[in-house]
């Protein structure tokens, strides 16, 4: 396996973005004055960037299966795509939206039984309707 290049972090001064949205819009612009060229350095930190990358997406993976593991819905077609997509980044899709079924059912059980009740959420520093009325005299 190659040596990994460290990327240090970003600094104006030294025009080293180690971001990919940085890459990507100088290459753009780079793009729009006629053919690019890339440098053996260039290379290299676009490389260095991706290892990084691929680490981190393999390290997402890994805590969304013990997360979702412990939540008791690794089986969920929601957490199944998202999983997927994080082994396959570049596959089409999109986390977006992320509804598990368990979730979405716990969700609606409970807005029910509070519906059912007659009781609605309580609001933080709300004061209620009767201590803002007045007090009848009898």
């Amino acid at each position: 396996m190659p040596k990994k290049i460290l990327i240090p972090p970003y600094s104006p001064k030294l025009r080293n973005p180690p971001y990919p949205e940085h890459v990507t819009e100088e290459l753009r612009e780079r793009m729009r004055k006629g053919p690019v060229t890339l440098g053996s350095d260039e290379l290299k930190r676009m490389i260095a960037m991706l290892e990084i990358l691929s680490d981190r997406c393999g390290a997402a993976y890994q805590a969304v299966g013990k997360l979702a593991d412990y939540a008791d819905i690794a089986g969920d077609p929601a957490v199944v795509k998202a999983m997927d997509l994080l082994a396959f980044p570049l596959r089409r899709g999109s986390f977006s939206p992320f509804n598990p079924k368990k979730i979405m059912e716990k969700n609606r059980a409970e807005w029910q039984s509070r519906q059912s009740d007659g009781k609605r959420p309580a609001v933080s520093g709300a004061v209620s309707r009767s201590a803002s009325r007045p007090k009848k005299k009898p």
